[in-house]
C-alpha cells in the first residue's frame, strides 16, 4: 500500500497484515507521506496467525511513514509485530526535518529463535578495484537486486568506502561483486585506495528496539548526535554502534552483541540493564540510578568511569567451557558508596577445583 497525502485523519485503520490459518504469513509493505497525520485509527502491517495444527506465524511487514506533524497520532497507534513466533517487522518513522528518521522494531513481547529481523547488510570486506563511482570486491557475494520479486539487493543502503574514515555513499546499483554509488555523493578515490576496508553503515535520529525483538546487521550502525539507542527486553546485533554522546535506554535489559564493539564519546546508563559483548572504547562512561552492566572483555575510557545511587559493573559469570574477564583501563574512576564493581561468585565453577582448597586453572 503506497499513499500520499497532504492530511490524513485516521480514526479507523490502515491495514496490511498477513493471512492466517497456517503456516501464517509474513505483514505487507506499507508506506505513507502525509504532512498532517492525527486520529485515534490505527496502522498495522502484523504477521499472520500461524493457527493450532502449524504453531508458526509470521514475521511482522514494512511500514514507512514520513510526515511533517504527528503530534495527533502516537507511534503506539503503529505496528509491525510477528505472531507465534514470527519475527518482528520494522517501522520507519521520518519527519521532514530530520536528516535520518527513526527505525522502531518491537514484538509486543512475542518470542521468537535467533535473530529474526535481520536488516540487508553490506557487510565488511576489501576492496579490490576502485573507481570514482564504483567498489569491487571480487570475494563478496552480494545480495543482487531482482525486479521479478522485488528484491532491492543493496540499493539505497549506505557505503563506507574506508573504515579510517567516516564519509559514506549511497549505493544505487549492486552486483554479486559490484558496488555503484550515487555520482553526486563525491568520488569514492578521494577517501579510499584499493586494499582498504569498506563496511556499510546504517545511520538513524534515534533506534529503538524492544519486546522480544531480534535485530542482526552485519553492518555499523550509527546514532546521530543528540538521539537515542533503546535496547529494552531485546536483542541487537550489528559490526559497531557508533555516535558522538548517545542517550541509551535499556529498563527492562538488553543485549547487545557486537562484532568490533562500541565506538562512542560518551555513554550513560540511567536505570538501565546491559548485557555487553563486542570491545567498548568510551570517552567516558556512567552507570546511575540502579544500572547494570555485565561486560565481558577489555573497557577502554579515556575519561572517567562513574558509578552511582546503587549501580553495578560485572561479568556474565563462567561456565564449563568459558571463563569470564573484566579488564578496565580508565583514566579516572569514581565509585560511590552505593555502587560498585562486583564479580564474586562469577569466577571458576566449583568443578574445576582439586579439594576444598586448592583451584585449577
Amino acid at each position: 500500500v503506497r499513499i500520499g497525502a497532504a492530511t490524513v485523519l485516521l480514526n479507523g485503520f490502515i491495514r496490511a497484515d498477513g493471512g492466517g490459518g497456517g503456516p501464517g504469513g509474513s505483514g505487507g509493505g506499507l508506506y505513507l507521506d502525509t504532512g498532517t497525520l492525527s486520529g485515534g485509527g490505527s496502522i498495522s502491517a502484523q504477521g499472520g496467525d500461524g493457527g493450532s495444527s502449524y504453531g508458526y506465524g509470521g514475521g511482522g511487514g514494512r511500514i514507512a511513514i514520513v510526515y511533517g506533524d504527528m503530534s495527533g497520532f502516537a507511534p503506539s497507534q503503529i505496528t509491525a509485530a510477528g505472531r507465534d513466533r514470527g519475527g518482528a517487522g520494522t517501522i520507519y518513522l521520518r519527519q521532514r526535518e530530520q536528516l535520518y528518521g527513526d527505525l522502531i522494531v518491537d514484538n509486543a513481547g512475542v518470542t521468537s529463535v535467533g535473530y529474526t529481523t535481520p536488516l540487508r547488510s553490506v557487510g565488511p570486506g576489501v576492496s579490490t578495484t576502485l573507481t570514482a563511482i564504483t567498489l569491487e570486491d571480487t570475494a563478496a557475494n552480494f545480495p543482487v537486486p531482482d525486479p521479478a520479486t522485488g528484491a532491492l539487493g543493496l540499493i539505497g543502503l549506505e557505503l563506507n568506502p574506508n573504515t579510517a574514515q567516516n564519509r559514506t555513499f549511497t549505493i544505487v546499483a549492486n552486483t554479486a561483486t559490484t558496488l555503484a554509488i550515487d555520482p553526486s555523493d563525491g568520488d569514492l578515490t578521494e577517501v579510499a585506495t584499493v586494499g582498504d576496508g569498506y563496511i556499510g553503515v546504517y545511520t538513524f535520529d534515534n533506534l529503538s528496539v524492544r519486546n522480544q525483538a531480534r535485530v542482526e546487521t552485519a553492518d555499523d550502525i550509527r546514532i546521530a548526535a543528540g538521539g537515542s539507542l533503546t535496547v529494552d527486553g531485546a536483542w541487537l546485533k550489528a559490526n559497531q554502534i557508533l555516535g558522538t554522546e548517545l542517550d541509551f535506554d535499556a529498563p527492562n535489559e538488553g543485549v547487545v552483541e557486537l562484532v568490533e564493539g562500541w565506538r562512542l564519546d560518551a555513554l550513560t546508563l540511567d536505570g538501565d540493564t546491559l548485557n555487553l559483548a563486542g570491545e567498548l572504547r568510551l570517552g567516558s562512561l556512567t552507570l546511575a540510578n540502579d544500572s547494570a552492566l555485565e561486560y565481558d572483555g577489555t573497557l577502554w575510557v579515556t575519561g572517567a568511569l562513574t558509578l552511582l545511587n546503587n549501580s553495578r559493573l560485572t561479568h556474565p559469570g563462567s561456565t564449563p567451557t568459558f571463563t569470564s574477564m573484566l579488564e578496565i583501563e580508565v583514566d579516572t574512576l569514581d565509585i560511590d558508596a552505593t555502587s560498585g564493581i562486583d564479580v564474586s561468585g562469577k569466577g571458576y565453577l566449583g568443578s574445576r577445583c582439586d579439594g576444598p582448597a586448592r583451584t585449577l586453572g
